[in-house]
């Protein structure tokens, strides 16, 4: 039986999804280590992998021009339905004024701070603890997909914006999908770029 790699940890946490700094440090170490090793074994299986050390995550793409080699996909394309589609850009937003202001308060927002964001895209209702209460079961699948990352900070509690976001919503993009939001606003689901 052959010896296990060195940077096994780091292979299975990529297969499962996004490796963040400083939820993954044993894995991040790894990958930093043994990156050029890592990106081969990945390479012959039709995966590359994606290192950010600027804002400290690691992930793993499938080239679409793989299906053409006969390759099974190892994620599922998902469209996103209105809503998350749209807190997903309303965050990414925030995160374009962190990096214009050069703070990371903008990276953590209180639940009260996401509900006035999404506001002004909703019809204003007679029953705000209803719309409150969609808009945390909303906050909780952005959660699960890991664009936001619940915190407690000075016995509060604080959603911090995840910068893997950057990658399904990029800066350049962010004004047409806000546009197409905009004109999609009956709510259809958008598919994935």
């Amino acid at each position: 039986m052959e010896h296990t790699l060195p940077y096994a940890a780091a292979v299975l946490k990529l297969l499962k999804g996004p490796v963040n700094y400083d939820l993954d440090p044993k894995e991040w170490d790894q990958i930093s280590t043994y990156q050029t090793d890592i990106k081969k074994y990945f390479d012959k299986i039709g995966l590359h992998l994606v290192l950010d050390n600027d804002d400290g995550f690691a992930y793993l793409y499938q080239p679409s021009g793989d299906d053409d080699l006969g390759l099974p996909r190892i994620t599922r394309r998902i469209p996103l339905p209105f809503d998350i589609t749209l807190l997903c850009v309303l965050l990414r937003e925030k995160l374009a004024e962190q990096a214009i202001e050069d703070t990371n308060m903008a990276s953590l927002l209180k639940k009260e701070d996401i509900f006035e964001l999404l506001n002004p895209f909703y019809p204003k209702t007679q029953n705000e603890a209803a719309q409150y209460r969609e808009y945390e079961k909303l906050i909780a699948k952005v959660v699960e997909l890991g664009f936001l990352r619940r915190i407690e900070k000075e016995k509060s509690e604080f959603y911090k914006i995840e910068k893997i976001i950057k990658v399904r919503v990029r800066a350049e993009e962010l004004n047409s999908i806000k546009a197409r939001l905009l004109e999609n606003n009956d709510r259809k689901t958008l598919q994935d770029d």
